[in-house]
């Protein structure tokens, strides 16, 4: 293991930061699958719940939100410098709310939000 520099050794081994992005990835790619199968109702109790209150919420945006979760995902994996800065987060906000904004005015069938 590694040793600090008084003879200790560390609390915990640290993750290299191309695993962590992997981890990532592969968590934020497996919600947008759920999410995906949640309206056809192969996504199990937890899926079934997730579709249920978020179509509340959204409308028929509620299909927004498995896209962008795989195109965080899949931006992620591409990258070299991972993380999520404040302009993706912003960005995938303003994607979400022009989606919702766009849903509702095409077809009247928005949600709570």
């Amino acid at each position: 293991m590694a040793r600090r520099k008084n003879g200790r050794q560390s609390a915990r081994p640290r993750v290299p930061s191309h695993t962590a992005r992997a981890i990532l990835c592969v968590l934020l790619i497996a919600i947008a699958i759920l999410l995906t199968l949640a309206p056809f109702g192969a996504a199990g109790a937890a899926g079934a719940d997730a579709y249920t209150g978020l179509l509340y919420l959204l409308g028929l945006g509620y299909f927004i939100v498995p896209l962008l979760f795989l195109i965080l995902g899949l931006a992620a994996l591409r990258e070299e410098h991972s993380g999520f800065t404040g302009v993706k987060l912003l960005g995938s906000l303003l994607f979400l709310v022009a989606g919702l904004g766009f849903v509702d005015i095409v077809s009247g069938q928005g949600g709570l939000i």
